[in-house]
């Protein structure tokens, strides 16, 4: 049986957000079920930190975000170009990430998963969470406050 570890209370989710985060996060990821050699999948925000995880085989919050933020990097990396998917290769596992509007899904699989059933299914099941428009509006990246202003001179 699988394990699903929806986004904890933070700041920047709560109340009825976070409900609809874990609601659409969890729709997409429990049908990472139905393909045979998928042992976890992650929902991630722009900067790579999982969100949602779902697994099989267990992964920490903490190791998801690792590999999300290398998964940030890769698509950073790329600015200006526009591509949904990657693909990366290891050892005995594969990874497939698509982009689900202003976040990512990051699946980990065995080299002998069905590619193309994983990727028609998550095509199918991301259709919800890309066009929920709040929830889209609220993953996208925020402004950073510079927080150097005035450290150096005072307040006068």
């Amino acid at each position: 049986m699988a394990t699903l570890i929806p986004q904890e209370f933070t700041p920047e989710w709560s109340g009825a957000l976070l409900t609809t985060l874990n609601k659409r996060a969890e729709a997409l990821l429990r049908e990472m079920d139905k393909v045979p050699g998928v042992q976890s999948a992650f929902v991630c925000d722009t900067r790579g930190n999982a969100l949602v995880l779902w697994y099989n085989v267990p992964i920490t919050r903490e190791t998801a975000s690792r590999i999300g933020g290398c998964v940030a990097n890769l698509w950073n990396a790329f600015s200006g170009h526009t591509f949904e998917e990657i693909e990366v290769r290891y050892d005995d596992r594969w990874v497939y990430a698509r982009t689900l509007g202003n976040a990512f899904l990051v699946v980990v699989c065995t080299r002998e998963v069905n590619r193309a059933l994983l990727r028609m299914t998550c095509n199918v099941a991301a259709a919800p969470f890309q066009a929920d428009k709040e929830l889209q509006r609220n993953l996208s990246p925020q402004p950073r406050i510079d927080m150097r202003f005035g450290m150096g001179g005072g307040f006068n």
